[in-house]
């Protein structure tokens, strides 16, 4: 059995020279918004870092509704499909541009906004999320990617360019499993350094704690159940978010940050 590798956050936080962290989970509603809208919010508040957060769930985006981002830019993405064109007993086909949803930029106070949204009933989320990675600046010390639920392509597209993956899960028998399966997809398919953060660690068994363990996983924090976190969330107050999960926010950037600046001379 493999010993759990705790991380004990470093006393000070070098630069992130461009560190990107993605938030996932293999299912909804284990607070992955909740935390990256807060982990962006803090990097620019506490650590005075140009922070970015970027909304790559687009076929359910809900950033904004706690970032409260004025979106400065907004334009379409579209893709060509075929149209008959009915002639003169014979029909023609042409390409014509169909739009699949759109990219956002903007501001939130100090943290930079991103997110595309993709328009119900079309395909492809895939290329959205490629359209809304390409956004991001080129000087933000920090980028926090909210990936979109699950495992599949989408969520693929969403974390290769990260360097660390934050996991969310509940301690929960659902959230050992949906976690064991996230882990199945990293070693496959993405290759990164990752982490557990544990939501609601209060609620359910210890099962998940155990499988972190004993497959050696650094587990960044717990949060426990809060009828204060669930109440500010519904209302969308960022700030009453972050004052109740500041020791995991701060345990995971000095995790990332130090990750980022490799070891000392």
């Amino acid at each position: 059995m493999k010993k759990s590798r705790p991380y004990v956050a470093a006393p000070t936080s070098p630069a992130a020279s461009g560190m990107r962290i993605a938030v996932a989970s293999a299912k909804g509603g284990t607070g992955k918004t909740m935390l990256a809208t807060a982990l962006a919010s803090l990097a620019a508040s506490r650590y005075g870092l140009s922070s970015c957060y970027v909304d790559c769930d687009v076929e359910a985006p809900n950033g904004h509704l706690l970032l409260h981002p004025s979106i400065a830019v907004r334009r379409p993405v579209t893709y060509a499909v075929p149209q008959v064109e009915e002639g003169h007993g014979e029909g023609s086909i042409r390409e014509v541009s169909r739009v699949m949803g759109y990219v956002e930029a903007g501001r939130a106070g100090p943290v930079r906004f991103v997110g595309g949204t993709l328009e119900l009933g079309q395909p492809r989320p895939s290329r959205l999320i490629e359209e809304a990675l390409k956004e991001i600046p080129l000087d933000a010390d920090l980028v926090v990617i909210d990936t979109p639920s699950g495992t599949s392509c989408p969520q693929v597209v969403a974390s290769k360019t990260a360097h660390l993956l934050l996991l969310v899960a509940d301690a929960t028998p659902f959230g050992r499993v949906d976690l064991g399966i996230m882990l199945d997809l990293i070693r496959r398919r993405l290759g990164v350094d990752y982490a557990v953060v544990i939501n609601r660690g209060d609620v359910g068994d210890h099962r998940l704690r155990e499988l972190c363990a004993s497959e050696g996983i650094p587990v960044v924090g717990t949060i426990p159940w809060s009828r204060t976190i669930a109440r500010a969330y519904a209302r969308g107050q960022l700030d009453a978010i972050a004052r109740k999960v500041e020791d995991v926010l701060t345990s995971a950037l000095e995790m990332a940050l130090t990750r980022a600046a490799g070891p000392s001379c």
